[in-house]
């Protein structure tokens, strides 16, 4: 994927999260994304239960993004996680775990450092969209 399409496609994620809520696996996901622009709601679920998770949820919001690794665990955790919000009626949107699979990474929080060193020799993109990055 060549660095235009990946930002481009990366900035409509960055819009579309201010309205629908990520829900990941663990704090790192969360400083992950929180690094590379995500600034909407991201759910984490570390160690708590997961019903309560999907509780707070469907509580405030019909739709979610589902972002676990993709590994054992994390495949497991996406199955149970959407299966308990279909049944409180929250749809599950796939899009952004799609897009995120397109960069071979095994652990979310690989996404930040695959991002940075895939803009990193485009300046323009780099500046205009990815300045905050360290």
């Amino acid at each position: 994927m060549k660095s235009y399409e990946l930002i481009e496609e990366m900035d409509k994620f960055l819009k579309l999260s201010l309205d629908i809520p990520i829900i990941v696996e663990g704090k790192r996901d969360y400083n992950a994304l929180r690094k590379i622009g995500f600034r909407g709601e991201i759910y984490c679920i570390g160690k708590k239960p997961l019903i309560d998770v999907c509780y707070k949820v469907a509580k405030n919001h019909r739709r979610v993004f589902l972002l676990f690794d993709f590994d054992k665990k994390g495949r497991y955790l996406y199955k149970k996680v959407k299966r308990i919000l279909s049944e409180l009626g929250v749809v599950t949107d796939d899009s952004l775990r799609e897009f995120f699979k397109k960069f071979d990474i095994v652990e979310i929080e690989q996404i930040y450092f695959r991002i940075k060193n895939l803009i990193k020799n485009d300046k323009y993109f780099y500046f205009r969209y990815f300045r905050h990055i360290p």
